[in-house]
């Protein structure tokens, strides 16, 4: 009964967009392993990331925001979490998301950190449009201070699409902020 309330917890606060400013916190060191499950691993490439990509910076242009750069170290992080997600190592949903901030946070020096999720969606196209539809999760999309993302895609063993798309902002980025 106890794990029925806490999944029940968990897939409440999953609807959530986190987002967590984590300037002066001291970093925890954070393991983002490049091998995995290998049932997900030889699924976890369905979609090309960089497809989803540009359909999300030509969102964010059409508003007037900046486009987002692509980074491959947010993207591994992003991917090692779906990754979990897809193998059932850990729920569906946030959980360790403020580790994988503080990960970014130490080695890309990010004044700022993000991360959507979903699953299911088939498509580049269905999952920004999923995203776009949820209030929280639209916010994040179109946070003005952002400067970088990264997705991870991985797929499980039917089939089934897990998406993270991690934002950050780079203090490095502040001076060209008027793309």
């Amino acid at each position: 009964m106890k794990f029925f309330i806490f999944s029940l917890l968990i897939l409440g606060l999953s609807r959530f967009t986190f987002s967590q400013t984590i300037e002066g916190e001291s970093p925890v060191e954070v393991q983002v392993e490049d091998q995995v499950d290998e049932q997900v691993e030889a699924k976890s490439w369905p979609i090309d990331p960089l497809e989803y990509h540009k359909l999300m910076n030509d969102y964010r242009v059409s508003l007037g925001l900046r486009p987002l750069e692509y980074l491959v170290p947010i993207e591994k992080v992003a991917r090692y979490h779906s990754q979990g997600m897809a193998s059932r190592k850990r729920p569906f949903g946030h959980i360790g998301w403020q580790f994988r901030c503080q990960w970014l946070n130490k080695s890309l020096k990010a004044k700022n950190c993000g991360e959507i999720v979903a699953f299911g969606q088939k498509t580049p196209e269905a999952v920004l449009k999923a995203w776009i539809e949820s209030p929280e999760h639209k916010e994040s999309l179109e946070k003005p201070h952002w400067t970088h993302t990264g997705l991870g895609i991985a797929r499980n063993s039917y089939g089934r699409i897990y998406w993270t798309q991690m934002f950050v902002k780079l203090e490095s980025v502040e001076a060209n902020s008027n793309r």
